[in-house]
């Protein structure tokens, strides 16, 4: 159905750099909206290629923001821009919210209603680990949950494991979610 965008850095001179590395750093100097809108531009020219190659049904495309880049004023309306710009469809893009402990709930929550207004999917990115509260799930209306990989990666042999992912899919359904394991 999709895919997600994920930034590399692939460093003249130490070779290929670990997000792990970069991200951060970006995070810290702000300059994570930039990092962040080159990403959106980069999976808006993903879906044009995939469109002028006549894939059908056209895939969606997700980029996860951050909280941080959720507090600069005006990103949902600059990604809106950016795939009108690229005239592909709204709904070729997602934005995947990632779970910490900095998600403002009102911003997020204002976030979401815009995206929806205009056709783009939210996803609640690492559902299940660190900063997870039912809150969320409750007051913020994500059209994806994706659940942490600690928990998809022990399901199989772990029943412990098997009952929190099973737990959280039958809830994610409930409230009308995708979900992605």
């Amino acid at each position: 159905a999709g895919y997600e965008a994920l930034v590399r850095w692939n460093h003249p001179v130490r070779g290929a750099i670990s997000p792990l590395e970069f991200v951060g750093l970006a995070e810290e100097s702000q300059l994570i909206v930039a990092l962040g809108e080159y990403v959106f531009d980069t999976a808006c020219h993903a879906v044009q290629r995939l469109q002028a190659a006549g894939v059908e049904p056209l895939p969606f495309i997700a980029v996860n923001v951050s909280a941080r880049q959720l507090e600069h004023p005006g990103l949902i309306e600059r990604v809106i821009e950016r795939v009108d710009a690229a005239a592909v469809p709204r709904g070729s893009l997602k934005v995947e919210i990632t779970e910490s402990q900095e998600l403002d709930n009102e911003l997020v929550s204002t976030a979401i209603e815009l995206c929806h207004r205009h056709g783009i999917g939210v996803a609640l990115d690492d559902f299940g680990t660190g900063y997870s509260h039912l809150a969320q799930m409750h007051t913020l209306a994500f059209d994806t949950l994706k659940i942490d990989r600690t928990f998809s990666q022990n399901m199989v042999g772990d029943p412990r494991a098997m009952a929190i992912v099973e737990a959280i899919v039958q809830m994610a359904r409930a409230l009308d979610a995708d979900v992605v394991v």
